[in-house]
């Protein structure tokens, strides 16, 4: 039996199967640092929500700058690790989505513990997708803009020094890293429900239909561009039916129209 831990922001967030592979059998003791998680629960896995000073409100209020605030919520999660550790419990595994400074001080605390990181972002200013950034219109990135992107690694960076192993979901991301950080990572895909999500070729419409599924409709992920191709498009094929899924929020970057969103 192994104590396992995990950090993140959100629960479950990506660490939703392995979460639910670790605890299936009962076997470890599964723990979850989080400051929200929308009822979401997993059976086998203690969360532990942080509140008060620590909380996901106060957190977003510390700063107007993401990096500010994941330097408050690495101070609000060293404070769970040492209640948690006065408590008598330490893990022998950690698991953390660095960027977020969640993992800033788990040596600190655990020293002797598997540290492992979790890299979903790292702002790689010479990569292709900077490069077309910088060039699109729905982003308007200045040379301030760059600076605060790169301050953005640098929990990042001080999480995966730290860590035993770092993880990586897919290779392009792996290789936005610097040459040294990216020979230490290893590229462990995410995993999706199969049970949920499957093709069904016997519901297969009878004329064509293109769709966007998204969290955002947002720059970041391609929404203005594919919203703008829409007309030539349905005048190209007037038969084409369009089926779109999202909400109507910018979470990870760009500018919204004149009138407010891009949905309108």
């Amino acid at each position: 039996m192994s104590n396992i831990l995990f950090l993140h922001p959100n629960f479950p967030a990506q660490f939703k199967y392995p979460c639910i592979c670790l605890a299936k059998e009962n076997i470890h003791d599964v723990r979850f640092i989080c400051q929200t998680h929308y009822g979401r629960d997993i059976p086998g896995i203690q969360k532990l929500v942080i509140k008060g000073k620590g909380s996901h409100e106060r957190t977003v209020a510390s700063s107007r700058t993401e990096h500010n605030r994941s330097l408050y919520r690495a101070k609000a999660y060293l404070d769970a690790f040492e209640s948690i550790k006065q408590q008598g419990w330490s893990p022998d595994v950690v698991i953390s989505h660095c960027g977020w400074g969640c993992g800033v001080y788990v040596k600190d605390i655990w020293p002797n513990c598997r540290f492992i990181a979790y890299l979903e972002w790292w702002f790689n200013p010479t990569s292709e997708l900077q490069k077309r950034f910088r060039l699109s219109p729905y982003f308007q990135l200045s040379e301030g803009s760059i600076e605060k992107l790169t301050i953005r690694n640098l929990p990042s960076c001080f999480e995966m020094t730290n860590a035993d192993n770092i993880v990586s979901p897919t290779f392009w991301q792996r290789d936005q890293l610097p040459k040294r950080l990216k020979d230490q990572c290893i590229v462990i895909p995410d995993q999706f429900d199969q049970n949920l999500f499957y093709p069904e070729p016997d519901r297969q419409s009878s004329s064509p239909v293109l769709t966007y599924g998204t969290r955002g409709m947002e720059p970041m992920r391609g929404f203005p561009e594919f919203v703008n191709i829409l007309p030539k498009l349905l005048k190209k094929w007037p038969q084409l039916r369009v089926e779109i899924a999202g909400t109507d929020t910018i979470s990870y970057g760009g500018i919204a129209p004149p009138d407010g969103s891009w949905k309108k």
